[in-house]
């Protein structure tokens, strides 16, 4: 699988560590230098350092200001490296460790000359960071999302005080999400969750009297292999419900409510429909749960929720619920998630320094082990993945903290450690972890602005490469995913980028990526991606070489020279942005290829060309487009050997057109082209 300006990285201490060299008298070091963790070390001005240098751990950071080229090792380990010079690497290099790295360039240049061919990940990954996949776009408040139990469905609740309040359920195929049925109601949806083993859900709402769920506030919908959501049962509590988690072996449906007495009930579900309540019968007073702030243990045997600032646990034994301990936290807990190693429960506490806080259970006693701050905004979602060796926490939108975080934890010596964060101006409201333990899907809310979003991220080892250059003088392999940020460039030279295994390239938000004579090769799926709309790759004189069709469904690319695509494989191009051919730029498609044309929008306007020195040039391939048309204005059509222009347009508004009606954007095209044509082509040049 495969933001913002600086990497966003947190250290424990900005304190200089070892500094090597002067700013004013040469030094020569040739043994490597190791940097300590936990510290800024710094290669300062006049330090000529021949022997390398290595990076203790993800916990330390290099200054590197030194105007002498480097060689012999570089071992980063997931640590940062910042550049207040050029990094020239000369032969001879040994071993050059870069990914799984971040590196701020601030500008400068990373000149791997002729020293690095090939760029992998450490021997022993020991950090991880946030890799955007894919996004669905809603005009509705996203509260709530779910995988089903197999990861090929994404569900998600919905729910505006202004309009419809609906379950959507998208597929997940290819990396991508594509909605395949919903279920409306007038009930305002706190929670959906798909039962462990099968394809029905448990959707949580408010009190209401809504149609057609007949004023459940708790109820079954089945999701059938024809793609349809229907009702199967219902529980009408006549008080709001706030949260719903399946055991899970998927036999007992466990709610949180405003009820005395009954604030936890668990029912017994058999295929879908519900059996007879048990009440915990002990939550007295006025406390009340919170959204979506309830977990079971992996055993089943353990329920953890809040009331208020109160932590409870209750045992389970299939017939009645037993309260084991009470935990008072220092402030209202907004989040909990039991960890699927047993033992630890991850809790969101609001208004407090240290907002998230590890409480672990021995039986008998629930105690808090550990506390960390992860920034001036309240965590709305804690969740493990299915390792228990990696936790995402969802959090508010505040100005300066990364709405998602990601950490590692460590069982044996009990630390959380951060290591990357994305920033969406946006309230995270529910996180839940693929099947698969490599992605995870989220809903976000904006407030007032929409859209909202349903988000997949990765958390896997890869790089962040901010504001550098990298230079290349030989041919290059990437194994790893390599995400630039800021305004970065790869200059090839002449020369080729690799991508195998899970090697990638990717271009973070509200960032740009300059490729410049080079050749991509091996691309498939997602390895050529943007993470959103405010994402862009510009293009001068370069070849991309496809190995399988490219999924292009985020930002926008430009083609500054001549872009090449080849292969025999389909581009298909599926995002909202426009992608432009500028003034002396041609973008070629070679013998065997298509361009698929299949926006999210109906937007025909979506590949633009600026004048006639703008060239589209077709070499025994396909220009296709889905019947929301393709008008191609301004530029030039070149068809070098016999091509195709495929619609499935059946009218005017729907072809694939060649001009406007407006003499001034004519698009130039020879008329003995060899071009065939298929379905709605129009010719609306004056």
């Amino acid at each position: 699988m495969k933001k913002i300006g600086l990497i966003l990285i947190f250290f424990t201490t900005n304190a200089l560590g070892l500094v090597i060299g002067s700013d004013s008298i040469v030094s020569y070091y040739n043994a490597l230098q190791t940097f300590p963790t936990g510290q800024f070390n710094e290669i300062n001005i006049f330090a000529y350092d021949e022997g390398g240098f290595i990076l203790a751990d993800q916990d330390t950071a290099l200054i590197f200001n030194s105007v002498f080229p480097v060689a012999n090792q570089i071992l980063l380990n997931s640590g940062q490296l910042i550049l207040e010079q050029n990094l020239i690497l000369k032969q001879p290099i040994s071993q050059a460790t870069l990914l799984g790295a971040k590196i701020a360039g601030n500008g400068h240049v990373l000149d791997l000359g002729s020293a690095v061919s090939f760029l992998e990940p450490a021997s022993t990954p020991t950090y991880k960071q946030l890799f955007f996949i894919t996004n669905s776009k809603s005009d509705q408040a996203v509260q709530s999302v779910d995988w089903s139990f197999d990861g090929n469905y994404l569900a998600s609740a919905r729910l505006n005080a202004l309009g419809t309040k609906e379950v959507v359920v998208f597929s997940f195929v290819n990396q991508i999400l594509t909605e395949v049925a919903s279920f409306q109601t007038d009930a305002d949806i706190y929670s959906v969750r798909w039962n462990p083993a099968d394809y029905y859900l448990a959707v949580i709402a408010a009190k209401n009297a809504a149609t057609p769920i007949a004023g459940s506030e708790v109820f079954t919908l089945s999701f059938t292999t024809s793609e349809n959501l229907y009702y199967i049962d219902g529980i009408n509590t006549n008080v709001n419900t706030y949260a719903g988690e399946w055991s899970p072996d998927g036999a007992y449906l466990a709610i949180t409510k405003a009820e005395a007495l009954k604030k936890l009930t668990v029912y017994p579900i058999t295929d879908g429909a519900f059996g007879a309540a048990i009440d915990d019968g002990v939550l007295g007073g006025g406390d009340l749960p919170y959204f979506r702030a309830l977990s079971w243990d992996s055993t089943g045997v353990y329920i953890a929720m809040p009331t208020a600032s109160d932590l409870h646990l209750f045992s389970f034994n299939g017939a009645a619920l037993t309260l084991e301990d009470s935990l008072t936290m220092a402030d209202t807990i907004y989040a909990i998630d039991y960890s699927p190693l047993g033992t630890f429960i991850a809790v969101g506490i609001r208004n407090q320094t240290n907002r998230l806080r590890l409480v672990s259970f021995d039986g008998a006693t629930l105690t808090e082990e550990l506390s960390k701050n992860i920034g001036a905004a309240n965590p709305f979602a804690v969740s493990w993945c299915y390792s228990g060796l990696h936790l995402v926490t969802g959090q508010d939108s505040v100005i300066g903290v990364p709405e998602l975080k990601g950490f590692e934890f460590s069982p044996t010596a009990t630390t959380i450690n951060f290591t990357s964060g994305a920033t969406f101006g946006s309230d995270v409201m529910d996180i839940r972890w693929h099947p698969g333990d490599c992605a995870f899907g989220f809903g976000t809310i904006v407030g007032s602005v929409l859209p909202s979003m349903e988000w997949v991220y990765s958390f896997t080892q890869g790089s962040f490469w901010d504001n550098v250059t990298v230079v290349l003088t030989r041919d290059l392999q990437v194994s790893g995913n390599l995400k630039f940020s800021g305004n970065s460039a790869i200059l090839g030279n002449g020369c080729s980028v690799e991508l195998i295994g899970s090697g990638s390239l990717s271009v973070g938000i509200n960032s740009s990526l300059l490729l410049e004579n080079v050749t991509i090769k091996n691309v498939s799926g997602r390895d050529f991606s943007c993470e959103d709309s405010t994402s862009t790759v510009s293009l001068r004189n370069v070849d991309l070489i496809q190995v399988g069709d490219v999924i292009f469904d985020q930002g926008h690319f430009d083609v500054l020279g001549e872009f090449k695509i080849s292969g025999g494989y389909v581009f298909a191009y599926q995002t909202d942005q426009i992608s432009t051919i500028t003034s002396n730029g041609e973008f070629i498609l070679d013998y065997g290829s298509t361009f698929s044309y299949n926006p999210t929008t109906s937007n025909r306007d979506l590949l633009a060309m600026v004048d006639e020195t703008s060239v589209l040039t077709l070499n025994g391939a396909t220009l296709y487009s889905t019947s929301t048309g393709l008008r191609l204005i301004n530029g030039t059509l070149n068809i070098a050997s016999r091509s195709y222009l495929i619609s499935e347009g059946v009218v005017d508004a729907d072809s694939i057109s060649l001009g406007n009606d407006i003499a001034a954007n004519n698009l130039h095209i020879d008329p003995k082209a060899d071009l065939k044509m298929q379905g709605c082509v129009s010719y609306h040049n004056v």
